[in-house]
């Protein structure tokens, strides 16, 4: 990507961040950098210079409280919360939040699903201290992926 691209899409990324910090803040909903997003703040004091998107976790309860809000509060401006639930092709197990105004294909993505500049926002599970409990949270993460695999 030339510098003047990257540079574009990173300031779009601030934009959506921005925009949900103030949903989280409005509703008083926790969240973390992680990943790239949280390796460029540490290391570049900013982006990656190469990283085309931006990565939040929520714990779970704050995560689903999200979900909840995110439509109505993205109702009247160009920002798309993009779930299984609210595009029928997308097949992953974590929510983004896509600009509209713009249009982004991810390397290695051949699903139908919106494409744009978006940022992604991972749910953050506890992990049970019971042998049992561990294995069934697996079970059920494998057989949730498993079953958006099939549908797309």
């Amino acid at each position: 990507m030339s510098d003047i691209l990257t540079q574009t899409i990173h300031q779009i990324e601030l934009g959506i961040f921005n925009r949900f910090v103030q949903i989280a803040t409005k509703h008083h909903l926790h969240y973390v950098a992680t990943g790239g997003t949280l390796l460029g703040a540490i290391r570049h004091h900013g982006f990656i210079p190469w990283d085309d998107d931006m990565d939040i976790a929520m714990l779970r309860d704050d995560y689903q409280r999200f979900l909840k809000i995110a439509p109505k509060e993205f109702k009247n401006d160009h920002y798309f919360l993009q779930t299984p639930w609210s595009d029928h092709n997308f097949a992953l197990s974590y929510a983004k939040i896509l600009d509209q105004n713009t249009f982004i294909e991810e390397h290695n993505n051949i699903n139908n699903a919106r494409k744009g500049v978006f940022l992604d926002i991972f749910p953050l599970d506890k992990i049970p201290t019971s042998d049992a409990k561990r294995r069934r949270q697996m079970i059920d993460i494998k057989r949730l992926d498993s079953r958006m695999s099939r549908a797309v």
